[in-house]
């Protein structure tokens, strides 16, 4: 299958800044992100937002906390051992962007130190959506299935994908 989307203007280098205050998020963190993104405001709840929760909106930013589920989240639900999974993540997502993929735009990420490790923040660009299993309208099912096929031919993994991690 070859790639059906028109690839994009590829985003602006991420830089790291530390010591940076993320609204809603308490402490400091170091914030890997495009240059000269504004995280200013008040933070406010997602309403509508699946997963673990904790998902908050800064102005037109989303700022979703990285959280362990299953078991593991019985003994440790934020800690990671380093940024390395956050980083990765932010990787992936810029490719798929660049690639013209429809998704959210990716903007960075945050970190800081916590007990033996570190927890995160991952950034986005808002964009007024509606999560899937909302709307079961069989007008959506083909451009989800192009896009399904296109992640795969792509070669991506994804083994927590589900209903609840699409927004239409």
């Amino acid at each position: 299958m070859d790639w059906p989307y028109e690839p994009r203007t590829d985003l602006p280098l991420v830089d790291a800044r530390e010591g940076i205050a993320i609204p809603g998020a308490q402490g400091v963190w170091t914030l890997e992100a495009q240059p000269l993104l504004a995280l200013e405001g008040q933070a406010q709840p997602l309403q509508d937002a699946f997963g673990r929760g904790g998902v908050r909106r800064v102005g037109d930013v989303v700022v979703r906390p990285y959280r362990r589920g299953g078991l593991v989240a019985k003994v440790n639900a934020h800690t990671y051992l380093s940024p390395t999974r956050f980083r990765h993540e932010l990787a992936v997502h810029r490719a798929l962007w660049n690639a013209g993929f429809p998704t959210v735009e990716p903007l960075g990420i945050a970190w800081r130190r916590s007990g033996l490790g570190v927890e995160g923040l991952y950034l986005t660009r808002f964009r007024a959506a509606q999560p899937w299993p909302t709307t079961w309208e069989i007008p959506l099912l083909p451009p989800l299935m192009k896009a399904l096929q296109a992640l795969s031919a792509w070669g991506l993994f994804a083994p927590d994908l589900n209903a609840t991690n699409v927004l239409w």
